[in-house]
């Protein structure tokens, strides 16, 4: 990728290459290794999401979700203030890490600490397990992991519909997480006015009490024994 989003991944393959517990995978034009995405996400603790391509919103945290990974995002520097989905409803503090792109080379010791404080990676795994289908649209996709489906489904479009609930009752602002878009449209910039609601665990949200899930596919099996893979 180029611009600053391949700046990110050229300096973590540059400066992490020789860092043990980390796996890196080299997918750019010509490059040999192919790997899982699903089974790097199953075996490891962390996942890195950096910025798409074109400075476009990235996808890999859901992946990464799915199957009890924590997403670790590199979204921008640390004077920026990046949108993540749904952030106006979702606590992302509570289940994700924040690396800077300008404190990339803190990203080990961070992450090893992280790792090393097990009650609160459990709560973050925890977090993850109610937080995934809150993110997913099942209502258009239908069920991925075998949750509810059609006019049962407690997905994505129900926490659109409370992000919109949220602003009415702020009285229409921009909420927790709006934000100005910046020139021809290129993603969020700044933050705007925030309302004085606090964020609650997405385990306390609708739809979080439903049974979780087992159906032999592997990512829930992960979650029922939280901080068991490596980092």
């Amino acid at each position: 990728a180029a611009g600053r989003e391949g700046s990110a991944r050229a300096e973590v393959l540059r400066t992490m290459a020789s860092e043990s517990g980390f796996v890196l995978v080299d997918s750019s034009a010509g490059a040999s290794a192919r790997r899982s995405a699903v089974e790097m996400s199953l075996q490891s603790t962390f996942c890195w999401v950096p910025r798409g391509q074109a400075q476009g919103d990235p996808t890999r945290h859901m992946v990464a979700m799915f199957h009890g990974c924590v997403p670790v995002f590199s979204l921008g520097s640390s004077r920026a203030d990046d949108a993540l989905p749904f952030d106006e409803v979702l606590d992302w503090a509570r289940m994700s890490v924040r690396v800077p792109t300008d404190e990339l080379h803190t990203m080990p010791a961070r992450l090893r600490a992280l790792a090393a404080h097990k009650p609160r990676l459990r709560k973050m795994q925890a977090e993850l397990a109610c937080a995934w289908r809150l993110l997913y649209w099942t209502t258009l996709e239908g069920s991925c992991f075998g949750e509810p489906a059609g006019d049962r489904a407690v997905d994505a479009l129900a926490t659109l519909l409370s992000v919109f609930r949220r602003r009415s009752i702020s009285g229409g602002g921009g909420g927790n997480g709006a934000r100005k878009r910046g020139r021809e449209g290129r993603g969020p910039t700044r933050r705007a006015a925030r309302t004085t609601q606090p964020l609650v665990s997405a385990c306390e949200m609708p739809g979080a009490l439903l049974p979780r899930l087992d159906n032999g596919r592997g990512r829930p099996q992960r979650w029922l024994s939280p901080g068991s893979a490596a980092l």
